[in-house]
């Protein structure tokens, strides 16, 4: 594969719908060539069309003024027969390039695989992206994540994870993000763009959805002092009052005037904002509001704006969230804020320590099965 870069006039190279649509600062790339000649040659068809480095070959057509271009001829059958390894594929061919033939491999028919004809029976096979991707020893989620980045990611992100500046797994992060936070965070360098990646990785892993279940013993505990009426995100197989909210019903959209509402909500950092805004405005109304929040969101904007206004009462270690109809738990560090008509802003309750809490649960038992008879003689 490596021998198969030939010069190609650029007019005979078909294009077609290319998925990216922002191809970046093609000015800059240009100048790059000419500093230090193309480094990695375009992909094209045995038929002329485009694979990839649409990118490249816009600086040489638009901007350089060029009539042809070095070009790598990618034979999909080539690839689907095995005649080259896995590790070659990776070596020769930069995430976004292998994104892009996978593609191309899983839209390409032919005849059966002549290796794999007890698997294959087929005169005519057509690969799944799945398949395809193995093809080159890649797993379906390497596949994904690396597409998301070549599809969402701007130009400097897919080039810090074409040059390895970047890993797949956390540029597939950083794809998440806005073009303006993806260039802010990149301009910072490859150091703090992993941290940054870490940190949404970390945030998106300690998602606390309607499916993890608020402990029941915490709910007792703040339920003995407060007598809930509401649950504002629920699921009907988890709510913790006769009266909830489900995501269908959406309890932000909802009115919860008049209630004592518990509310566990999403802890995705695009929506649990929304969340907390709600209890303050509704608290703001005459309703109170307990909520259990990240400890590890205290920086974000809507802490400083709303929680501020709020009581804090801290929990002693990370609590266990078991999810709803499964044996799957979370562990997060949470804290818990109470907005009200009656509460200080600012102020802090007693801290909330789960053995002290089960301790006082069983004196109360106990007391209850064993009542002290005051009028006894």
């Amino acid at each position: 594969m490596k021998n198969q870069i030939i010069e190609v006039k650029i007019s005979d190279i078909k294009i077609g719908n290319r998925h990216r649509k922002d191809m970046g600062d093609v000015e800059s790339l240009a100048e790059s060539i000419n500093e230090t000649e193309l480094l990695q040659p375009i992909g094209i068809t045995p038929d002329n069309e485009l694979i990839f480095g649409e990118r490249r070959l816009r600086a040489y057509r638009d901007v350089m003024k060029l009539e042809t271009i070095p070009v790598r001829i990618i034979d999909e059958s080539s690839i689907l027969h095995c005649q080259f390894t896995e590790n070659t594929m990776r070596k020769d061919f930069t995430p976004s390039e292998l994104v892009s033939i996978i593609e191309a491999m899983a839209s390409f028919s032919h005849g059966g695989d002549r290796k794999s004809d007890q698997t294959r029976n087929s005169s005519v096979e057509t690969l799944t992206l799945p398949e395809a991707a193995r093809r080159v020893g890649w797993s379906k989620d390497t596949f994904n994540r690396a597409k998301a980045v070549r599809d969402a990611g701007i130009p400097e992100l897919v080039d810090a994870m074409d040059s390895n500046k970047l890993s797949i797994s956390a540029a597939s992060e950083l794809s998440k993000c806005e073009p303006d936070e993806q260039k802010s965070v990149l301009k910072k360098g490859a150091k703090h763009a992993k941290w940054y990646a870490n940190r949404i990785r970390k945030q998106n892993n300690d998602v606390s959805t309607p499916e993890y279940e608020t402990p029941q013993w915490l709910f007792n505990h703040l339920d003995q002092e407060f007598h809930f009426t509401l649950d504002a995100a629920a699921l009907p197989a988890n709510a913790k009052c006769d009266n909830f909210f489900t995501p269908k019903t959406d309890g932000l959209q909802q009115s919860w005037a008049g209630q004592t509402t518990w509310c566990n909500p999403p802890f995705g950092k695009h929506e649990i904002g929304d969340w907390v805004k709600k209890a303050y405005e509704e608290s703001r109304n005459g309703a109170t509001t307990v909520m259990i929040l990240p400890s590890g969101y205290k920086d974000y904007r809507w802490w400083k704006d709303f929680c501020v206004n709020g009581e804090v009462r801290f929990l002693h270690d990370y609590i266990r969230f078991p999810r709803c109809g499964e044996k799957t738990t979370a562990y997060i560090d949470v804290t818990v804020v109470i907005f009200g008509p009656d509460i200080v802003p600012g102020s802090a309750g007693p801290p909330i320590i789960k053995a002290n809490v089960e301790a006082n649960s069983q004196d109360s038992a106990e007391d209850a099965r064993h009542p002290t008879n005051l009028c006894a003689c």
